[in-house]
């Protein structure tokens, strides 16, 4: 007798095939038989009568290594339906770190001003992936996690954040560092090209580590130098990297960013299916939202975040500097859809009053330009503030999800429900998954085999993992079960807080995660390694 049944559910297995009436059960952390309802036994009877049975979700873009280290209950992920989540992107990672607690705390300090993170200090001293699987296992959360090696702290690590060329013999310990954390389970480097000191490196550069990647058969998953007017210019080094590396080439969150390229959706997906044509491995992911979210100091131009946080906001203070700055700020707050489009969304508590409201409203309740109020509230907060946004077109957004070989990724991380959260993170942090599948059923997007298919067997090829992301005997049993018909994102950008609706039961390993959409607090997700 099986100690699993999920019975009567419409099973749809991650691979694109339609869905089917069938009986799913579970042995120990593996599904054991799927078959005709009314056919197998178990100890636990699951009923899903009614309801999707589908592979759990795999969020293939996230930042959960960041946070994971501070909380790794990851309530919103859980109620999401996410079983594993892929952390280490836009080229920030929480490993390779330094062995000195000094430099591993500046380290720190300078990937969490990159992303609207909490920052708490490090307590954990991790170093390398061993260490953090050590402690993963030690405070184990309701989700598996895997990690990309991000360049931002290979380089950090090993170059600093000045704006220079790595010598031979740094690249040499970049290479290193890179191939003993792909030795260790890494599942390949991502580049955050527009965040200190990625943004400083030549393509030459990243040639080289990409090419030490693709000897392990990893990814190279890339933010783009830029999403808007240059986003031919981006697509080509990306072209090229892969090229000249052979390494598989993943596009982190595409999407056009700014009024002036709305309705050029199709013309870039062209261009990447050129690419592909060619024979260039290229998958890619996007958040189901026509907002995005940073760090407010990416409105700074480049060379003023040379040597680090703490150099950029002395910057910021210099009046020799400042009338320079902030004429590039302006035009950069413009090709984000204008002051009035952008809203701050943490404070990291310091100003929480300014926290749902857009830089127009705040530049006019403080007696500045909007240029001014950014530069304010940046120097008030230490030099860095999450803002969210509303840039990209509904229309473009729809038309890059429309793409069966895109993945869905919520660019987020974990948290709580408590309501002593910090700020207001984006929304797609507690709805991206349920959204997505919300968008699909009331637009017809696609059918729905397609949609389960981005979500799980998708990102499971993408990232070589076999034995998950689809439901046959023999895999891993980690299943979502939701209602199709009432599954919906309850979050919003002023109140994101808010479970989704329709997620009803989460397996992870075997193991009930969510029952009857509660948390059972059965956690035994790990840290999983790809296999070199």
């Amino acid at each position: 007798m099986y100690d699993y049944l999920i019975q009567n559910g419409i099973l749809v297995d991650g691979t694109g095939a339609k869905p089917v009436p069938a009986d799913l059960a579970i042995q120990g952390s593996r599904i054991a038989a799927i078959a005709a309802p009314g056919t197998l036994q178990a100890r636990t009877v699951v009923d899903a009568r009614g309801k999707v049975v589908a592979p759990g979700f795999i969020d293939i873009h996230c930042h959960s290594d960041l946070t994971r280290r501070v909380d790794n209950r990851a309530e919103n992920k859980l109620y999401q339906g996410v079983t594993t989540e892929i952390g280490g992107n836009c080229g920030l990672s929480v490993v390779p770190a330094p062995q000195d607690d000094h430099e591993r705390e500046i380290m720190l300090q300078n990937t969490l001003q990159c992303i609207p993170a909490p920052y708490v200090p490090d307590t954990i001293g991790v170093h390398d992936l061993d260490e953090l699987a050590a402690f993963v296992d030690r405070t184990p959360g309701p989700t598996h996690l895997g990690i990309l090696v991000g360049h931002n702290a290979l380089r950090g690590m090993v170059v600093g954040y000045e704006k220079r060329d790595a010598t031979d013999r740094e690249m040499e310990r970049m290479k290193a560092l890179l191939e003993m954390m792909l030795q260790q389970g890494a599942f390949g480097l991502s580049l955050g090209l527009v965040y200190a000191p990625g943004i400083f490196c030549k393509t030459e550069e990243l040639i080289e580590l990409a090419a030490v990647v693709s000897r392990y058969g990893g990814m190279m998953s890339v933010h783009m130098r830029d999403e808007s007017e240059h986003i031919d210019e981006a697509l080509c080094e990306v072209f090229r990297i892969a090229e000249e590396s052979g390494v598989h080439l993943h596009i982190s969150h595409l999407k056009l960013m700014g009024k002036r390229v709305w309705g050029r959706a199709e013309q870039v997906l062209e261009t990447i299916e050129r690419a592909r044509a060619r024979g260039i491995q290229i998958t890619a992911d996007q958040y189901p939202y026509d907002a995005s979210s940073t760090s407010l100091n990416r409105t700074v131009p480049n060379w003023a975040h040379a040597g680090g946080l703490s150099e950029m906001v002395k910057r910021l203070r210099d009046p020799n500097l400042l009338p320079q700055i902030k004429a590039e700020m302006a035009e950069e707050i413009e090709r984000r859809g204008g002051p009035d489009c952008i809203r701050i969304s943490d404070s990291k508590g310091i100003l929480p009053e300014i926290e749902d409201r857009t830089l127009d409203a705040i530049g006019a309740a403080w007696g500045l330009s909007p240029v001014d109020a950014a530069v304010d509230i940046l120097l008030r907060c230490d030099g860095s503030a999450g803002c969210i946004s509303h840039s990209i077109s509904p229309e473009d957004l729809r038309t890059i999800m429309r793409q069966p070989w895109i993945c869905v990724g919520s660019d987020g991380m974990t948290y709580t429900y408590e309501e002593t959260l910090s700020g207001k993170p984006h929304r797609r942090n507690f709805g991206a998954f349920p959204h997505f599948l919300e968008m699909v059923r009331q637009e017809q997007l696609m059918p729905l085999e397609i949609a389960i298919y981005k979500l799980t067997g998708c990102p499971a090829k993408a990232l070589g993992l076999s034995d998950i992301g689809v439901l046959r005997p023999g895999n891993r049993a980690d299943i979502t079960v939701f209602d199709y018909d009432r599954i919906a994102d309850r979050s919003t950008y002023s109140q994101p807080q808010q479970k989704p609706a329709g997620i009803e039961q989460v397996f992870v390993s075997g193991r009930q995660a969510l029952r009857d959409g509660v948390s059972t607090q059965d956690f035994c997700g790990t840290l999983i390694r790809r296999k070199c």
